[in-house]
C-alpha cells in the first residue's frame, strides 16, 4: 500500500507537470489570464530551444531521413512542437464533444456568473469556504434574514438594487449562504399565493374582563391545557446533547439547561398549580390565510426541480474536488403545518430530495417554520421571556435541536415537534409563575395554545419532508425551529443562534453510498486505462528506439 501510494504520488506529480506544459491546468482564478497566457508561452518557447541547441548530441542527424539540414539539427524541438500541437488538437475535440448545449437557465447562469465574479474580486475562493444553501427566503426577506442572522456579508451578488435573480451570494471569510428564490419549488409555490389554511387559526385577543381564554381552541373545541413544567421532565425536555439516550423514547437526551451555546431555557419554575391564568375574555380566531392559493402543477413542480438540479451542477462543477455543500436551511410558512393535503408538502419534500440526490451527499439540515410574528401573542411573549432571565433574547433557538443522523419516522417527528413547542410551554409558565395576575398573561396563554394546537400537524409535516431516503440513507435532519420578523424593521427574530449552529456543523457530511459506489467503479476503471496507457507508451517508445537505432543487441 505505500509503495502504491507513492507511485500516485509521483504519477500526479508528473501529470502535473504534463498539464503545464501543454496549457490544461487549472488556470487559478487570482492569476490573471495574460500572465498565465505568458508563463505557458515562455516554458514552451525554452523547452523548443533547449531541444533543438542539444537536438544532434539527442539523435544523430544522419538517422533523420530529410534533406533538409535544419530539420536534421533541429529535430527534437521541431518534434517537440508537432508533439504539442497533437495534443491541443485531441484536447481541443475532446473539449468539443463534450460541450454542453447552450444552457436552459441563462438567468440561473448569469446570477452565478456575478456571484462567482464577485467572490473573485473580494480574494474569497468558492472551494476555500463552506457553502450553506437557503431555501424557501424570497428576494424580499433575504437582506431582513442575514441582518437577523448578525452575518456581516463582504459580498452581496448580484446586488440587492438589481433586477429579480433567481439566486444571490451571501458571503464572507467564514461562509458563503447562496438564497434561491427563483430556484426551489417552496418559493415558486410561495409567489403562486397563501394555500387555503387547514383549520388552525391564529388567536386575537379581546377584552379582558369577559370569559376565560382557556375556552380558545383551535380548530373550534375546547383545548386541553398544556401540561404545567414538571421539574422532572428536566432530563426529556432539554437541548440534545449526543451520545445521552432518553429512557422513553430512544433518542438523545439533553443536557443541563442553560449551557453554552444551548437552547437557552428558562430558570425553576413555581408550583404547576399556580401556573394557569386568570379568567380573560375570549378572543376572536382569525385565519391565518387571506386567500387560497393554487397548489403547483407537476409541470410546474418538475421545472423546479430541473432548476434546483441545475444550481446543483453548478456547485458541484465550481467546489472540485471537495464536496459540494456543507449543510442547508429551509424556511418553511408555518401556516404550511396546517395544510390537510400534499399542496405544502410536496414543494418542501421536493426539493430536499433534490438536494440531497442531486449533489450525492449526506449534510446536516436545519428546518425553520417561519411566521411567527404573525402568531398572537409573540410580543408580550419575548417582553416576559426577558424579565423571566436576562439572558433571553430574540438571537435564541427557538424550538429543538435533533440528533443527526437518527432516522425521522413517525415517533422522531413527534418527539422533535413536542420539544420545539415545549420550548415555548417552559418560558411561558416560568413567567406564569413570577407574576400570576399580569395583564399580558392571557396573550402568553393564547400563543401557547396556538403552537400547542400544531403539534401533531406540525409533527405530520416533519415526517413527510424528512422522512424520505434519497439514496437510501437517512436525512440528516439537524434541527427544527420557529422564526419569525420583527414589526417595524422586519428583521428576522430567533435566527441568529440557529445559523451559528449550522456553520458549527459543517464538517458534519458524508458522500451517499451510491456516490461511493461510483467513486469506486471510476477508480478501477481509470487503473485499468492507465495500466493501457502506460503499457502502449512503452510499446511506442520501443518501437521509435527500433525505428531510429535498430534492433537492440539481444535482438540481433
Amino acid at each position: 500500500m505505500i509503495v502504491w501510494n507513492w507511485i500516485k504520488t509521483i504519477w500526479r506529480w508528473v501529470m502535473a507537470g504534463v498539464r503545464l506544459v501543454f496549457g490544461l491546468g487549472l488556470r487559478t482564478t487570482r492569476m490573471p489570464r495574460w500572465v498565465y497566457q505568458l508563463l505557458h508561452f515562455l516554458i514552451i518557447t525554452t523547452i523548443t530551444v533547449v531541444l533543438a541547441i542539444y537536438s544532434r548530441d539527442l539523435v544523430t542527424p544522419s538517422n533523420i531521413a530529410t534533406e533538409l539540414p535544419q530539420v536534421q539539427d533541429w529535430w527534437c524541438g521541431i518534434l517537440f512542437l508537432a508533439l504539442y500541437a497533437f495534443v491541443r488538437t485531441i484536447h481541443y475535440f475532446y473539449c468539443l464533444l463534450l460541450m454542453e448545449e447552450s444552457s436552459a437557465y441563462p438567468d440561473i447562469d448569469r446570477a452565478w456568473a456575478a456571484g462567482m465574479d464577485a467572490l473573485a474580486r473580494n480574494g474569497l475562493d468558492i472551494r476555500s469556504i463552506p457553502i450553506f444553501p437557503i431555501i424557501g427566503l424570497t428576494e424580499e426577506e433575504e437582506t431582513q434574514f442575514f441582518s437577523g442572522a448578525r452575518f456581516h456579508a463582504r459580498v452581496v451578488a448580484p446586488g440587492i438594487d438589481e433586477s429579480p435573480m433567481p439566486l444571490r451570494f451571501f458571503a464572507n471569510r467564514e461562509a458563503l449562504f447562496i438564497s434561491c428564490p427563483g430556484v426551489s419549488a417552496v418559493c415558486a409555490q410561495l409567489e403562486s399565493g397563501p394555500l387555503l389554511s387547514g383549520g388552525i387559526s391564529n388567536y386575537v385577543g379581546g377584552d379582558s374582563t369577559a370569559a376565560g381564554v382557556a375556552t380558545l381552541e383551535p380548530g373550534g373545541h375546547t383545548p386541553t391545557p398544556p401540561r404545567p413544567a414538571d421539574p422532572q421532565d428536566a432530563a426529556t425536555t432539554g437541548t440534545l446533547a449526543p451520545g445521552q439516550q432518553s429512557l422513553e423514547t430512544g433518542l438523545p437526551a439533553s443536557p443541563p439547561p442553560g449551557g453554552y451555546s444551548g437552547t437557552l431555557e428558562p430558570g425553576a419554575a413555581g408550583p404547576a398549580a399556580t401556573m394557569m391564568p386568570g379568567a380573560h375574555s375570549a378572543g376572536r380566531a382569525v385565519g391565518t390565510s387571506p386567500g387560497a392559493g393554487q397548489p403547483l402543477s407537476p409541470g410546474k413542480l418538475d421545472e423546479c426541480r430541473q432548476r434546483l438540479r441545475h444550481l446543483c451542477r453548478l456547485i458541484t462543477r465550481y467546489r472540485q474536488p471537495f464536496c459540494p455543500i456543507n449543510g442547508a436551511a429551509i424556511m418553511i410558512p408555518l401556516e404550511w403545518s396546517e395544510m390537510a393535503g400534499q399542496s405544502a408538502i410536496d414543494p418542501a419534500r421536493q426539493d430536499i430530495e433534490t438536494l440531497h440526490t442531486s449533489l450525492q451527499m449526506q449534510f446536516p439540515v436545519v428546518c425553520f417554520f417561519n411566521g411567527l410574528n404573525n402568531v398572537a401573542g409573540l410580543r408580550e411573549y419575548i417582553q416576559r421571556s426577558s424579565q423571566v432571565d436576562s439572558r433571553f433574547s430574540t438571537k435564541a433557538r427557538a424550538g429543538s435541536r435533533y440528533p443527526t443522523g437518527h432516522a425521522v419516522d413517525n415517533q422522531a417527528a413527534g418527539w422533535v415537534s413536542s420539544r420545539a413547542v415545549d420550548w415555548f410551554r417552559r418560558w411561558i409558565y416560568s413567567a406564569f409563575a413570577q407574576d400570576l395576575g399580569n395583564s399580558t398573561n392571557p396573550k402568553l396563554y393564547q400563543l401557547l395554545c396556538n403552537l400547542d394546537g400544531r403539534r401533531q400537524r406540525l409533527a405530520n409535516f416533519i415526517g413527510s419532508v424528512f422522512g424520505g431516503k434519497p439514496d437510501g440513507e437517512s436525512i440528516r435532519l439537524s434541527g427544527c425551529y420557529f422564526c419569525g420578523r420583527e414589526p417595524s424593521t422586519r428583521r428576522f427574530e430567533f435566527v441568529k443562534d440557529v445559523i451559528d449552529k449550522l456553520t458549527n456543523e459543517q464538517d458534519q457530511v458524508a458522500w451517499s453510498p451510491r456516490r461511493i459506489w461510483q467513486d469506486h467503479r471510476q477508480r478501477r476503471l481509470t487503473f485499468w486505462l492507465y495500466t493501457a496507457i502506460f503499457f502502449l507508451v512503452l510499446l511506442d517508445a520501443g518501437l521509435l528506439w527500433w525505428k531510429i537505432y535498430g534492433a537492440p543487441p539481444f535482438l540481433s
